[in-house]
């Protein structure tokens, strides 16, 4: 561990470094701005995954069509509530899909969000 000082400035502050922030700015700057872009990144990987849990309009975007596998949860005005839907190849909601065909296509869809990963299993 390096051993703190008494800095050598007529401010007389205790040496951390090269220096005190009066006689050596740049190393806290330095140290400031890293700091500064490891709370930028996690802050970007929080709204990420904020936004994986937030309703999404279809007006503003649709679920990527090569993930037509994957269901959805959908909000529509027909029905009035909550269901889960697959987005097919051809840009509809549908709520059956067997793998092969969509079944039962659904209207009146004006949010969707994916759904979250299903559970770990626990080991033991």
């Amino acid at each position: 561990m390096k051993k703190i000082e008494s800095c050598k400035c007529s401010f007389t502050q205790r040496m951390v470094g090269d220096g005190c922030r009066y006689c050596n700015p740049q190393y806290y700057i330095d140290i400031l701005e890293e700091q500064q872009k490891e709370t930028q990144r996690d802050l970007d990987a929080l709204e990420a995954e904020l936004e994986k849990h937030q309703w999404i309009s279809v007006k503003h975007r649709l679920p990527e069509k090569s993930d037509f596998d994957k269901p959805v949860k959908i909000w529509t005005t027909y029905y009035g509530y909550v269901s889960e839907a697959y987005f097919s190849d051809e840009g509809e909601f549908c709520k059956e899909w067997d793998g092969k065909r969509y079944y039962s296509k659904i209207t009146g869809v004006t949010h969707w969000m994916p759904l979250p990963q299903p559970p770990q299993e626990d080991e033991g």
